[in-house]
């Protein structure tokens, strides 16, 4: 009996071990990229999506490391916004020492000539205060993508109605043999009806002529990128600007120019680091963002009494996966100025773009410095499905998928006004809202926001948006 008990607990320990040592070895084991191949892809070149996977033939990578190796190729492809869906599809030899790739893709369509009908307020929640119909722009917005195959984008702007606008730009982001080094330049000239001129109360106060332009802008960059890594993304730019106002406008509101001189023109000259780990841009669930701006606004070559400043803006997001279906994120935005002389045709504090507290969208807080606190909790309400629509016979948008997430979140910023904080009681102080939202995530990187807030004053309203909240 002791015989049998003792065989029994030897042949046991035997089992153990053996899987033990066979999972160490496994663990070790090595594959090597014998091929990598591209199906779907007609119009981007090959080098441009090699440029974009972060393995190459004849690497060699551990077998218990190739998963996730896989997966980051199909994200950094997704977040190139040229396909609606990646699939990598590996094959192994017998013994798992080779292994060949295949990547299907599906582009999306490239040529985009938006009829233009867009709002001339800070965003669509400002224009639905008073729904203003009056205050609309339209035109034709040309935007092509992926113009010559190597990810670049060809913008073509004719913009009428309450702010005038042409424009055109043109983006290649990498054009020597190592495909680190890419530009962008462009040029426009802009004329408006009307103009924010001051704030009072935390409101923009406008100034408005219907038959002539207040202000005239022409304005031209050059912008250099340098792309060591996927990740990594450094460029500096140099800007020129020529505003033309009214005598009416800086004799009535002298601090919207310097010194009441109706023309002002200055060159500025910037440079951006940025750090990009998110697993998909339009919409984050996990990784990290982080990136540093230092902006010099005049030169001193135009004008001897001209604008003069410095700045440095800065952001980091961070997005978390608690556990299944449940999501965290928070994110940080500071900017810091000189304490030089800004005009307010210059001068941008929150309120503006995608800088807000959720719960102040009909507000803005004008100031040189500023900080912004963002943090979401997300549940995932109905996961990412995949639909066919039947009638449309265009894979490129029959193909498409959906999914919403409810969140609950809780914003709060500073914004120091050192010029009229008298007039906005709102600026020098902390402010804060909280809520609850439903997104809903689409293909094309559209994403679509309904949320309920409540901010410092007790003010709850309904609001909407077109952009992810971090």
């Amino acid at each position: 009996m002791w015989f049998c008990k003792y065989f029994l607990v030897t042949f046991c320990f035997f089992i153990l071990f053996s899987r033990f040592n066979t999972e160490a070895q496994n663990a070790n084991r090595k594959t090597v990229i014998k091929s990598i191949e591209f199906s779907g892809n007609k119009i981007t070149r090959r080098q441009t999506l090699l440029r974009e996977i972060e393995f190459a033939r004849q690497d060699t990578l551990k077998l218990s490391e190739v998963k996730s190796v896989f997966e980051k190729a199909q994200q950094n492809l997704m977040n190139t916004s040229l396909f609606n869906f990646v699939t990598l599809k590996p094959t192994y030899s017998k013994d798992s020492s080779l292994v060949d790739v295949h990547i299907d893709l599906l582009e999306r369509w490239y040529v985009w000539p938006y009829p233009l009908l867009e709002i001339a307020d800070r965003n669509f929640n400002a224009w639905w205060e008073d729904k203003d119909f009056s205050r609309l722009n339209y035109g034709v917005y040309l935007v092509w993508w992926n113009f010559t195959g190597r990810k670049d984008k060809l913008k073509v702007l004719l913009r009428l109605g309450h702010e005038q606008k042409f424009g055109l730009f043109y983006e290649l982001p990498s054009f020597n043999k190592a495909q680190n080094l890419g530009f962008e330049i462009g040029m426009s000239h802009a004329r408006k009806h009307e103009i924010g001129v001051q704030s009072i109360n935390n409101k923009l106060i406008y100034y408005r002529n219907d038959e002539l332009f207040p202000e005239k802008k022409t304005e031209s960059y050059f912008r250099l990128f340098y792309r060591p890594g996927i990740h990594h993304k450094q460029y500096i730019e140099l800007n020129y600007q020529k505003v033309s106002l009214m005598d009416s406008v800086v004799i009535k509101y002298p601090e919207f120019s310097i010194n009441g001189q109706e023309q002002l023109q200055h060159f500025s000259v910037s440079y951006k680091y940025i750090q990009d780990y998110r697993d998909y841009k339009p919409y984050p669930l996990s990784g990290y963002y982080f990136d540093v701006e230092l902006r010099k606004t005049g030169l001193g070559l135009l004008q001897e009494d001209g604008v003069d400043f410095l700045y440095v803006k800065s952001s980091i997001r961070k997005f978390w996966k608690l556990k299944p279906r449940w999501y965290f994120a928070s994110s940080l935005l500071t900017k810091i100025s000189t304490k030089q002389f800004q005009p307010y045709s210059l001068q941008r504090g929150l309120g503006y773009d995608y800088d807000y507290v959720r719960g102040y969208e009909l507000n803005i807080f004008d100031g040189q410095n500023y900080g912004l606190l963002r943090s979401n909790l997300k549940f995932e309400l109905i996961p990412r499905k995949v639909k066919t629509i039947k009638y449309i016979k265009s894979e490129k948008f029959s193909k498409m998928y959906y999914s919403f997430y409810l969140n609950l979140f809780f914003d709060c910023s500073y914004t120091h006004d050192r010029y009229k904080s008298n007039l906005n009681p709102l600026n020098n102080t902390v402010q804060y809202g909280y809520g609850i939202g439903l997104d809903f995530v689409t293909y094309y990187d559209v994403v679509l926001r309904t949320e309920f807030t409540i901010n410092k004053q007790n003010k709850a309203a309904l609001y909407f948006h077109v952009r992810a909240p971090i």
